[in-house]
C-alpha cells in the first residue's frame, strides 16, 4: 500500500509518500481501506515529538481521524463485517507490532 509516513521527528518536511506493508488486524481490530483521513493538532504534536517519543527505527502514519471500508476482520470482532462503511478516531494503544 502507499502511505504518508515519517521516520524522524520534525517539520512537515519529514513526511514521505512511500510504500508501506499492509497491516494484519489483531484480535478485536479491523483493517480499513481508508478513503479519507483527517490530520488534527494531535498529529502535528506527534510529528514534532511533543506527544510521544517513539524508539528508532520507526515509521509512523499520521491521520488519527479516518473513514473507509472494512477490508478484513481480526478475531473477536463482532458487529462489523467486511464491506461495512466506517468512520472514527483511532486510539493510540500499544500492540506488539505497533510503534506506539
Amino acid at each position: 500500500m502507499k502511505a504518508v509516513r515519517y521516520h524522524e521527528y520534525g517539520s512537515p518536511a519529514v513526511l514521505c509518500y512511500e510504500d508501506a506493508p499492509i497491516p494484519e488486524p489483531g484480535p478485536g481490530e479491523v483493517l480499513v481501506r481508508v478513503h479519507a483521513a483527517g490530520v488534527n493538532p494531535a498529529d502535528r504534536q506527534i510529528r514534532a515529538g511533543l506527544r510521544f517519543r517513539l524508539e528508532k527505527p520507526f515509521a509512523f502514519i499520521p491521520g488519527c481521524e479516518v473513514s473507509g471500508i472494512v477490508e478484513k476482520r481480526g478475531a473477536e470482532v463482532t458487529g462489523l463485517g467486511v464491506g461495512d462503511e466506517v468512520y472514527g478516531m483511532l486510539g493510540m494503544t500499544k500492540r506488539s507490532d505497533s510503534p506506539l
